[in-house]
């Protein structure tokens, strides 16, 4: 069954799309699943820089690392709807 931050809520579920503050895209969705695929620990929508109040300064969408080869790979994916 799909977790809330995959927009698996029901309407009604705390962490429904409509009030989760982070969704991830199809395409992090994708990256990530294609990530552990290959072998990779994966985090997504990680908060960096902590500030002194809470929260972070940004997000990381979908960061993974390989421990056999020792890589780490970051993505930040976006959907843009206009053309080039």
């Amino acid at each position: 069954m799909p977790s809330a931050t995959e927009g698996g809520g029901t309407s009604n579920s705390p962490l429904s799309p409509s009030n989760s503050p982070t969704l991830m895209s199809h395409l992090e969705s994708l990256i990530a699943e294609y990530l552990e695929w290959q072998g990779y620990l994966v985090r997504r929508n990680t908060k960096v820089g902590r500030l002194g109040h809470g929260g972070g300064e940004m997000e990381l969408d979908v960061v993974g690392f390989h421990p056999k080869d020792k890589h780490l790979i970051h993505y930040e994916p976006w959907i843009d709807a206009l053309s080039w």
